[in-house]
């Protein structure tokens, strides 16, 4: 909660507070947040913002939206995918999402814009010809990757910030939500770039051997034992390891949370 002034008392309007007390503005609380009626047990009403994020399987953050109040998810999805066309210049292939984008009218959309993979599964009990689709090899895989990349909303939230704004009102919400993925973006973008430079194999171009101690008078000169530290670094391979889905550029995944 914050105090806002409501107005100020005029020159020669009557106090009418204690002799002693002196009082300028009289003021009212309001709410920092607007409430969130989500319906969700043991928490029906929360308070906050709305976010969208879309990411790639590289983990970069395509498009991002922040709204106030509970809007549907549906209808943010077209016109997210639209602006990520408009700025990459070229043709989203595959788009999923979850269940509460799943609507006929949001995949023909889609397909209308060039999308030629749509994997959202539909809301309510699904006909036998749609479960018959959602049961596909292809279409599984696909659901199976955007579970795995709900990791990306926790990851913002914990690591950038997006779980509470600092900077109040709508306009404040998006600024701080933009910086976060600006800076998440940053840091992925750099990760990506380092994993394709080549890695460097250490040899031992430079070091000595330690010279062979002396041998004593009437006796056979016999081969030191290898020195453990040097043998250890000239020995010792350096490995990189990363598991990453299968590449695809132009795979996007969507989600939203509310921060």
């Amino acid at each position: 909660m914050r105090w806002i002034p409501l107005e100020e008392f005029t020159a020669g309007e009557a106090n009418p507070y204690p002799d002693g007390v002196a009082v300028l503005r009289r003021m009212r609380a309001v709410p920092l947040d607007p409430p969130i009626s989500k319906g969700r047990l043991g928490k029906p009403v929360e308070f906050g913002y709305k976010a969208q994020v879309v990411d790639n399987v590289d983990g970069i953050v395509l498009n991002h939206s922040v709204h106030q109040g509970n809007p549907a998810d549906a209808p943010l999805l077209v016109p997210a995918i639209t602006r990520i066309q408009t700025l990459l210049g070229r043709v989203v292939r595959a788009v999923t999402a979850d269940r509460g984008y799943g609507e006929a009218k949001i995949d023909q959309e889609l397909r209308e814009l060039g999308v030629t993979t749509v994997v959202i599964p539909r809301k309510g009990k699904p006909s036998a010809a749609r479960r018959e689709v959602e049961h596909a090899r292809g279409f599984r895989k696909l659901v199976k990757w955007r579970t795995g990349s709900e990791g990306r909303i926790s990851y913002l939230k914990r690591r950038y910030g997006l779980d509470r704004t600092l900077v109040d009102g709508l306009p404040g919400a998006q600024s701080w939500c933009g910086l976060g993925v600006l800076a998440h973006n940053t840091v992925e973008i750099a990760r990506l770039i380092d994993a394709k430079q080549p890695r460097a194999t250490p040899t031992t171009h430079g070091t000595r051997p330690r010279p062979a101690p002396p041998s004593a008078p009437g006796r056979a000169a016999t081969t030191p034992p290898p020195d453990p530290l040097f043998h250890h670094r000239t020995t010792r391979s350096i490995r990189h390891a990363r598991t990453a889905p299968p590449h695809r550029e132009d795979t996007l995944g969507s989600g939203g949370r509310s921060i």
